[in-house]
């Protein structure tokens, strides 16, 4: 089965298909890109990236991830997952986390083929850069750290006839995602929802994870329930509170932040610099409009706003929503790091 047409040809490094890579650009060095695929399109996807690579390929699954990249020469891994049982993936979650971190701060690209229901249930996905979701037909874009992306709907012109379930279950996903992110934001569980609205904390399992069918009066009541308006849930979380604003070799007329010019991607306020060691955690200071602004001058970090976490490295610039009492940077590195905060 196949996902459109192959890689214009370049010297850059592409996912392999034409109508992705000239929405995301080239990918840069340390990147985890992870692919929700459906049975019917791994073989024909495996052979697009392969042939999009532009360096050096390797192949791998959960007995071969990436141990120790090198930081200076860029190579290709693509990891298999989708024959893998998910409890074997689930107890393997730190393994595959330690390696998406060792290729973020190395030369390599990293592309992970994952069964698609298994992209609810991955926890380390929160440290890799681009999340895809592949159909025949389409690929959707979760996520992509650096660019003005998100949520984008790529039609390769193959299998269109699935372009409006595939619709219904984006829909049904962003719901999902909307309901969980209000959840969270409250400070409840899934039972104490499902307290509230009259049904199990299996149906808000399966509700947040895009499985479940809602009439429109649950999930009104669900909205209701949650102080969220309807329209605002059926959009999804919206605009992430953790967002990737600027990375060094992305180009910046990507960047989900518009400026009125390159002057304006440093922020006016002052910056002050904090040097955390390794394993330590910053909690940076906040102005009372919550928004906050981190420029990463060195090592390897984990900026948390709950419920979003995201993998950020030296020169990334991140901006933060809501982040009064709740933003935490961590430095996940063996080295002292340097942040700069500005409000």
């Amino acid at each position: 089965m196949e996902l459109g047409s192959g890689p214009a040809r370049s010297e850059q490094i592409g996912c392999g298909i034409a109508e992705l890579d000239h929405l995301l650009g080239p990918l840069v060095r340390g990147e985890n890109v992870v692919w929700g695929v459906t049975p019917g399109c791994r073989d024909d996807l495996v052979g697009r990236v392969m042939s999009g690579a532009g360096a050096p390929v390797l192949s791998g699954g959960l007995d071969e991830l990436p141990a120790a990249p090198s930081a200076e020469t860029t190579v290709v891994w693509v990891v298999d997952l989708t024959q893998v049982e998910p409890s074997e993936l689930l107890r393997s979650s730190a393994r595959i986390g330690k390696a998406v971190r060792a290729v973020f701060g190395s030369a390599a690209i990293c592309h992970w083929l994952l069964d698609r229901d298994q992209l609810d249930n991955a926890e380390w996905l929160w440290s890799v850069q681009c999340v895809l979701a592949v159909d025949a037909g389409e690929v959707i874009v979760h996520r992509a750290d650096g660019r003005r992306v998100a949520d984008s709907v790529i039609q390769t012109g193959r299998g269109a006839g699935n372009g409006a379930s595939r619709r219904a279950s984006i829909r049904a996903g962003n719901l999902g995602r909307g309901i969980r992110t209000a959840r969270v934001e409250l400070g409840w569980s899934q039972a104490e929802l499902g307290r509230r609205v009259g049904v199990s904390a299996s149906a808000i399992s399966q509700m947040e994870r895009g499985r479940l069918g809602l009439s429109l009066e649950t999930a009104i009541e669900v909205a209701d329930r949650l102080g969220v308006d309807f329209d605002e849930l059926l959009r999804g979380p919206g605009t992430d509170h953790i967002v990737v604003e600027e990375r060094p070799g992305i180009a910046s007329d990507r960047s989900p932040v518009r400026r009125e010019s390159s002057a304006d991607a440093v922020p006016r306020s002052p910056l002050r610099s904090t040097l955390v060691v390794p394993g330590g955690t910053l909690i940076p200071p906040v102005s009372a409009s919550g928004r906050l602004t981190l420029l990463v001058g060195g090592g390897l970090l984990c900026v948390e706003r709950a419920p979003q976490r995201t993998l950020v490295r030296a020169g990334d610039i991140v901006g933060i929503d809501r982040a009064l009492g709740c933003a935490a940077v961590t430095n996940l590195g063996t080295e002292p790091a340097v942040v700069f905060t500005a409000w």
